[in-house]
């Protein structure tokens, strides 16, 4: 028979590296160090074991520490089985993710499928390495028994085994409460959504419940505009109408009648649109009054003053200069101002065209 030929011997990979632990810590041999009887150990636990007495922890042949050689070759060899154990574990991750999805390679994966994937592998691997580890450590525990030869190894054994189960038993019980909380269906999660006022030309991007309903949109409207120091004076009556983001020529716009309805109960695809028709008066919409209209001495009351190129007059009032000297050339010259008396040189110069304190 030609040996030469390249052979796939499937071997399960913990039995063979089962022959690399330790016989002192159980654990995977590192820094491999090899007596001159023959037997491998730990390189820190074999000199551990050599200070105290000069003799091989396995066979008891007198050694010492200047008898011990590293074995580089081992670690190579324990390396590459660790690594091909990682590769195998993401492979194995793979094929069950492949046979729950059952899609030919054909078929491109959809991009949620593809946000699962990615976020469950890294999951799935970390408690796999989590099971192995505490696999080995209760089987550690149980060599160390069985070499100590203890007369209730059985029961010993037993106990360690109930123990080992029943956290296995309370991870998977945690995991699954902990997969079922953060992976609710598609009709639980919040919705993104786009929430327009055409009359105030405002389009709001907003990520919001399912309960939420049309009252809550109001406030959100709301905030928004007290956000930006421009508050709503009077939030009219109008309608909400859903616009669908995917649209199938049925139901596409969606009058949202009851204002306590959910919107979830609208079956509302993401990136649809909310629109407000109604009308909506803000602070800004008002009608400018001049500073002097409402100035009351001593009341701490401010406002900035501009100076006018065109007209050449200064201390003209916020409101005025907004309004009065529309298109001229104005720059602020004193902000925050707080006057002493009803302060507004436009007023003075007969140029204040909006209500003050002489009409």
């Amino acid at each position: 028979m030609d040996l030469d030929v390249d052979l796939s011997i499937k071997v399960p990979v913990e039995l063979i590296l089962k022959e690399f632990e330790c016989p002192v810590c159980f654990e995977h041999i590192k820094d491999a160090c090899l007596t001159k009887c023959g037997h491998v150990f730990c390189k820190e636990c074999i000199e551990e074991c050599l200070n105290r007495r000069h003799e091989c922890p396995n066979c008891k042949m007198e050694t010492s520490l200047d008898q011990i050689v590293r074995n580089f070759h081992l670690d190579g060899v324990l390396k590459l089985l660790l690594e091909q154990r990682e590769k195998a574990a993401k492979e194995f991750y793979d094929q069950i993710l492949n046979q729950v999805i059952q899609r030919s390679d054909s078929v491109s994966r959809n991009p949620i499928e593809t946000v699962f994937q990615e976020n469950m592998r890294e999951s799935l691997l970390a408690f796999e390495k989590y099971y192995d580890d505490l696999k080995e450590r209760n089987e550690r525990m149980k060599n160390k028994l069985r070499a100590e030869g203890i007369p209730e190894y059985a029961e010993k054994a037993a106990e360690l085994d109930m123990h080992f189960n029943r956290s296995i038993d309370l991870i998977v019980e945690g995991y699954e409460k902990h997969m079922k909380s953060i992976a609710p269906s598609p009709v639980l999660l919040p919705i993104r959504l786009f929430l327009k006022v055409p009359k105030k030309n405002l389009t709001l991007d907003v990520h919001i419940p399912r309960t939420h309903t049309t009252r809550d949109l109001e406030q959100i409207i709301v905030e928004h505009y007290n956000s930006k120091g421009d508050q709503v004076q009077e939030f009219g009556q109008g309608n909400y109408i859903v616009h669908q983001a995917v649209q199938s020529g049925e139901n596409d716009f969606i009058i949202i009648e009851n204002p306590m309805d959910p919107i979830g109960k609208l079956d509302i695809t993401p990136g649809s649109a909310i629109f407000f028709d109604g009308n909506i008066l803000l602070k800004s919409d008002a009608p400018k009054q001049c500073f002097t209209l409402n100035f009351q001495k001593g009341q701490g009351m401010k406002t900035n003053y501009y100076h006018c190129s065109n007209c050449g007059i200064s201390w003209i009032c916020e409101p005025c200069a907004q309004s009065c000297h529309v298109g001229h050339n104005v720059k602020i010259a004193i902000p925050s101002h707080e006057p002493s008396w009803a302060c507004c040189y436009c007023v003075k110069k007969g140029r204040c065209v909006i209500p003050n304190n002489k009409k």
